[in-house]
């Protein structure tokens, strides 16, 4: 009896051994138990640091921005050139600003402005950026710094011009700013292509003086000297390459120009038809529904004078 006693206590400790061997209901060590570890959440991307003119070198194809100085005192406003490149070359583009535009509390307009002739800074500065709008203005290939030769708005203009909109549309002072195109005579070409091909509808409108609607009869009522001209410029004549100066001709593509448009026209110019102009109002009065046609009783003068209050106006409006 006492033997069957013991084996039965042997028998009891053993159980009561491998209970106290197995793991905890606490301490499970299933693995689906486990608590996870916590995970740290991802930091905010910085979106749109190019918040200066001076970090837009950090955009491609920025070749340098240099500030630049005004020639008479100029309260109110900054002006810098800036150095890019595309596939046909340096581009040189100046730029005058409102000094405050880095204030994040400020929102300004902005204008790509492609005019016939030369125009400093410091009327960039006193027409524009004093008026609370960035003003940028490119140099056709062949002018101030920008290398090359022009070509009257074709191919190569094009893509300097949606170069140069595709960098300042990376800045983020101007992130959620409205940006209108002008241009006259010559630049007016390139200013309408820009728009016309601006597929994202970045741009909010274009305005245009001494309008070329169609290039083939501008340079036919001019004559000789711009006929031979333009076929330098474009490597053709109108009947070797047709197909080059329709591309150029708004008329032709005037379906894509479907946003606001002003159109100016000084009656008392001597070089541009007023043809041209009626062209083009022709082609886009019963399909763009926000044309707007002003003729001016005066000698042109690009967007200077009456044209440029016009255009102030303008901008407002569609602002």
């Amino acid at each position: 009896m006492k033997k069957y006693i013991a084996l039965l206590c042997a028998i009891l400790m053993l159980i009561l051994t491998a209970c106290n061997n197995q793991p905890s209901m606490d301490n499970n060590t299933d693995i689906s138990e486990q608590p996870k570890e916590e995970q740290q959440p991802d930091a905010p991307k910085e979106t749109n640091p190019i918040n200066s003119m001076e970090k837009l070198t950090d955009v491609d194809g920025v070749i340098s921005v240099t500030k630049q100085t005004f020639s008479k005192q100029i309260n109110g406003a900054v002006a810098y050139k800036v150095m890019y490149e595309t596939e046909y070359g340096k581009i040189a583009a100046d730029v005058v600003l409102p000094d405050d535009y880095t204030n994040e509390n400020k929102q300004y307009t902005v204008l790509i402005y492609f005019p016939q002739v030369r125009t400093y800074i410091e009327s960039l500065a006193s027409n524009y950026a004093l008026n609370d709008i960035i003003v940028i203005r490119p140099y056709a290939r062949g002018n101030g710094d920008s290398e090359g030769t022009r070509d009257s708005g074709g191919a190569k203009d094009l893509a300097d011009a949606q170069k140069l909109l595709k960098i300042f549309d990376s800045a983020s002072f101007i992130e959620n700013s409205k940006i209108f195109v002008a241009g006259s005579s010559e630049g007016s070409i390139t200013a309408l292509r820009l728009f016309a091909e601006d597929t994202e509808k970045r741009i909010s409108g274009c305005a245009v003086v001494d309008v070329i609607s169609d290039l083939a009869a501008y340079a036919e009522f001019r004559g000789d000297g711009i006929t031979n001209l333009m076929a330098s410029l474009i490597g053709k004549t109108y009947e070797e390459a047709p197909q080059e100066y329709e591309l150029r001709s708004a008329v032709n593509f005037c379906q894509k120009i479907d946003r606001p448009l002003l159109l100016l026209h000084y009656t008392q110019s001597p070089f541009f038809p007023v043809e041209q102009a009626d062209a083009l109002y022709n082609s886009l009065k019963n399909t763009n529904n926000d044309c707007t046609y002003n003729k001016i009783d005066a000698l042109s003068s690009d967007f200077t004078g009456e044209s440029q209050q016009r255009l102030l106006s303008w901008i407002n409006q569609h602002d």
